[in-house]
C-alpha cells in the first residue's frame, strides 16, 4: 500500500497487525496507544514528518477508545 501523502510504502498486513496491536495496549492500558502509534508510524513505517505522526497518534486516541467502550460495556 503506498501513501503518496507521506511519500510511504507499508505492506497491508504490517499496517492491520500493528493497528490491532495499538488497538489492544490502548484498550487494555490507556495512553500508552498514542506513543506506542507514534513510535510505529516513526520507526516501523519510516514516517519523518512530525506535522503527519501527530495527527494520526491524536486520531488513533480519539478513535480507540470509542471502539473499546462500547465492546467494554458488553
Amino acid at each position: 500500500m503506498t501513501f503518496e501523502i507521506a511519500n510511504i510504502t507499508a505492506s497491508t498486513p504490517l499496517l492491520v497487525a500493528w493497528g490491532i496491536l495499538v488497538g489492544l495496549v490502548f484498550s487494555s492500558v490507556g495512553a500508552a496507544g498514542g506513543i506506542l502509534a507514534s513510535v510505529g508510524l516513526i520507526s516501523v513505517f519510516g514516517l519523518q514528518d512530525p506535522n503527519q505522526v501527530k495527527p494520526m497518534a491524536q486520531a488513533l486516541t480519539l478513535i480507540t477508545p470509542l471502539v473499546a467502550v462500547p465492546l467494554y460495556m458488553r
